[in-house]
């Protein structure tokens, strides 16, 4: 009645010990900031953000956190592959610079086996699908 449609009421613990309280975070269901949100029409839009949000918001923020730190390797990654094999062979060869970078030739190198490990991982990936899928339907 007062939950969103889709809402988890028949499974949810909080709703078989306070049905009135169900959806409102843990600051709200104290006694003294009960009286806050007693009418109806404020309750029921308190309950609509919090379930509309209360679930997604930790999700995203992980999600953006996970997204940023996976944006700066590549980033970093990139521009130190370049540098490597495009700007770096333009260099004095006794400049400092090339002992922070590996010889040359390992800039096909290591391309070409991380491009191998990966197409090992997911053609492995693919087969374990395979085979549960398979395990389904039998």
């Amino acid at each position: 009645m007062l939950c969103p449609p889709g809402c988890c009421r028949p499974r949810c613990s909080l709703f078989l010990s306070n049905p009135r309280n169900h959806h409102r975070p843990d600051s709200l269901r104290s006694s003294k900031l009960s009286h806050l949100f007693s009418t109806g029409n404020q309750l029921r839009i308190e309950l609509l953000i919090e379930c509309k949000f209360s679930n997604y918001t930790r999700m995203e923020l992980a999600d953006r956190a996970v997204g940023f730190l996976l944006s700066c390797v590549s980033l970093s990654i990139f521009t130190y592959y370049t540098f490597w094999v495009i700007i770096l062979p333009f260099v004095d060869s006794d400049h400092f610079i090339h002992s922070y970078f590996l010889p040359q030739e390992y800039a096909i190198l290591v391309p070409v086996f991380a491009g191998v490990a990966l197409l090992c991982f997911l053609c492995i990936f693919i087969g374990f699908v395979m085979l549960k899928s398979k395990k389904k339907k039998a």
